[in-house]
Protein backbone atom coordinates (compact mmCIF):
# COMPACT_ATOMS: atom_id res chain seq x y z
CA UNK A 1 0.00 0.00 0.00
CA UNK A 2 1.34 3.18 -0.73
CA UNK A 3 2.58 5.99 2.19
CA UNK A 4 0.78 8.97 1.32
CA UNK A 5 2.22 10.74 4.65
CA UNK A 6 5.92 9.57 3.24
CA UNK A 7 5.00 10.96 -0.30
CA UNK A 8 4.10 14.52 0.93
CA UNK A 9 7.23 14.32 2.96
CA UNK A 10 9.29 13.30 0.12
CA UNK A 11 7.46 16.43 -2.23
CA UNK A 12 7.76 18.88 0.90
CA UNK A 13 11.13 17.98 0.41
CA UNK A 14 11.67 18.62 -2.70
CA UNK A 15 9.79 21.78 -3.10
CA UNK A 16 12.33 23.02 -0.19
CA UNK A 17 15.09 22.35 -2.97
CA UNK A 18 13.45 24.81 -5.10
CA UNK A 19 13.17 27.26 -2.80
CA UNK A 20 16.99 27.25 -2.60
CA UNK A 21 17.46 26.17 -6.66
CA UNK A 22 15.06 28.59 -7.66
CA UNK A 23 14.55 31.41 -5.29
CA UNK A 24 12.71 34.19 -7.07
CA UNK A 25 10.80 32.02 -8.96
CA UNK A 26 9.36 30.12 -5.70
CA UNK A 27 9.34 33.44 -3.43
CA UNK A 28 6.56 34.90 -6.74
CA UNK A 29 5.00 31.70 -6.29
CA UNK A 30 5.04 31.59 -2.47
CA UNK A 31 3.28 35.21 -2.96
CA UNK A 32 0.42 34.13 -5.43
CA UNK A 33 -0.32 31.29 -2.93
CA UNK A 34 -0.43 33.24 -0.01
CA UNK A 35 -2.67 35.93 -1.41
CA UNK A 36 -4.69 32.89 -2.71
CA UNK A 37 -5.03 30.97 0.38
CA UNK A 38 -6.68 34.13 2.48
CA UNK A 39 -10.68 34.48 3.42
CA UNK A 40 -12.46 36.56 0.45
CA UNK A 41 -15.49 36.20 -1.30
CA UNK A 42 -14.82 32.60 -0.33
CA UNK A 43 -12.94 31.16 2.71
CA UNK A 44 -9.81 29.63 2.76
CA UNK A 45 -10.93 26.26 3.41
CA UNK A 46 -13.61 26.42 0.80
CA UNK A 47 -10.76 27.56 -1.94
CA UNK A 48 -8.37 24.53 -1.06
CA UNK A 49 -11.73 22.42 -0.91
CA UNK A 50 -11.58 23.72 -4.88
CA UNK A 51 -7.87 23.10 -5.33
CA UNK A 52 -8.42 19.59 -4.37
CA UNK A 53 -11.74 18.76 -6.67
CA UNK A 54 -9.47 20.74 -9.73
CA UNK A 55 -6.51 18.69 -8.55
CA UNK A 56 -8.63 15.12 -8.83
CA UNK A 57 -9.99 16.27 -12.17
CA UNK A 58 -6.26 17.20 -13.35
CA UNK A 59 -5.39 13.46 -12.56
CA UNK A 60 -2.38 15.02 -10.56
CA UNK A 61 -1.32 12.46 -7.57
CA UNK A 62 0.80 15.10 -6.12
CA UNK A 63 -0.99 17.66 -6.12
CA UNK A 64 -4.29 15.72 -4.84
CA UNK A 65 -2.02 14.60 -1.48
CA UNK A 66 -1.05 18.16 -1.00
CA UNK A 67 -4.54 19.27 -1.35
CA UNK A 68 -5.72 17.02 0.62
CA UNK A 69 -3.08 17.52 3.25
CA UNK A 70 -4.72 21.25 2.74
CA UNK A 71 -7.97 20.33 3.49
CA UNK A 72 -7.22 17.81 6.38
CA UNK A 73 -5.19 20.60 8.22
CA UNK A 74 -8.07 23.18 7.72
CA UNK A 75 -10.22 20.98 9.37
CA UNK A 76 -12.32 19.01 6.37
CA UNK A 77 -14.79 16.54 7.70
CA UNK A 78 -15.05 13.24 5.12
CA UNK A 79 -18.20 14.02 4.40
CA UNK A 80 -17.14 17.70 3.46
CA UNK A 81 -14.18 15.70 1.45
CA UNK A 82 -16.60 13.43 -0.11
CA UNK A 83 -18.56 16.02 -1.46
CA UNK A 84 -15.75 17.10 -3.25
CA UNK A 85 -15.10 13.82 -5.08
CA UNK A 86 -18.38 13.46 -6.34
CA UNK A 87 -18.26 17.11 -7.64
CA UNK A 88 -14.39 16.08 -9.50
CA UNK A 89 -16.52 12.98 -10.67
CA UNK A 90 -19.57 14.09 -11.86
CA UNK A 91 -16.29 16.36 -13.78
CA UNK A 92 -14.12 13.67 -15.02
CA UNK A 93 -16.00 10.54 -15.16
CA UNK A 94 -14.23 7.18 -14.56
CA UNK A 95 -10.74 8.49 -14.46
CA UNK A 96 -11.09 10.80 -11.85
CA UNK A 97 -13.31 8.12 -10.32
CA UNK A 98 -10.15 6.07 -10.09
CA UNK A 99 -8.41 9.06 -8.40
CA UNK A 100 -10.82 9.27 -6.17
CA UNK A 101 -10.71 6.07 -4.64
CA UNK A 102 -6.96 6.54 -3.81
CA UNK A 103 -8.49 9.82 -2.32
CA UNK A 104 -9.82 7.44 0.37
CA UNK A 105 -7.02 5.35 0.52
CA UNK A 106 -5.31 8.17 1.28
CA UNK A 107 -7.75 9.81 3.87
CA UNK A 108 -8.02 7.12 5.88
CA UNK A 109 -3.96 6.87 5.98
CA UNK A 110 -3.81 10.29 6.92
CA UNK A 111 -6.88 10.53 9.44
CA UNK A 112 -4.33 8.83 11.65
CA UNK A 113 -1.67 11.29 11.74
CA UNK A 114 -2.55 13.59 14.29
CA UNK A 115 -0.19 16.60 12.85
CA UNK A 116 0.47 16.25 9.34
CA UNK A 117 3.66 18.40 8.12
CA UNK A 118 2.14 21.94 6.78
CA UNK A 119 2.70 23.02 3.32
CA UNK A 120 5.42 25.71 2.75
CA UNK A 121 6.63 27.11 5.89
CA UNK A 122 7.99 30.14 3.83
CA UNK A 123 7.58 33.34 5.98
CA UNK A 124 8.98 36.09 3.54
Amino acid sequence: MKNYQKDYNRLMRLMKELEHDMPETMSGYHKMKRNHSMDGALTAKSKEMIALGISLASKSEACINTHLHHVLEMGASRSEILEVLSVAVMMGGGPVLIYAALVLEALDQLQEVKQPARLYEHTS
